[in-house]
């Protein structure tokens, strides 16, 4: 054991597991005052770019889910479904494209005020996770 923070995404790993928000100004808070050490009680060496790759495996996670919340029909795909859900009163959230056009973006957010919006992934991205269903 070298100490070593190791991000366990799926909670299976054996060991002593610590909890702070996924946000990373709060990871990097928790590493600035040495949280990990204390709730460890001994020293626990942070790996170099430890926040990215963190935020970079949640991404993974969340990309990898994408096709099984469709499947399910917890994620529904097209403006035109998307405006529908939205007048029913039927969505949690709104996950839109990171390069869609500053008008697309700006259409949604005028119809959906009240929900929070993830802008993740890219068209190509969203639309590979979302089509090759099995």
């Amino acid at each position: 054991y070298d100490g070593a923070l190791v991000f366990d995404a799926y909670q299976k790993l054996p060991g002593r597991g610590a909890w702070v928000s996924p946000h990373a100004a709060a990871l990097q808070q928790a590493i600035d005052k040495k949280a990990f050490t204390r709730a460890f009680k001994q020293q626990a060496h942070v790996p170099e770019a430890f926040v990215e790759q963190v935020e970079n495996r949640l991404r993974e996670v969340a990309y990898d889910l994408l096709p099984l919340c469709q499947k399910s029909g917890l994620l529904i795909a097209g403006y035109e479904k998307v405006q529908e859900e939205l007048k029913k009163e039927g969505i949690a959230a709104l996950l839109l494209a990171s390069d869609a056009s500053e008008n697309a973006v700006d259409k949604m957010a005028r119809h959906s005020e009240r929900l929070p919006t993830i802008i993740a992934f890219t068209r190509e991205e969203l639309g590979a996770a979302t089509t090759n269903l099995c």
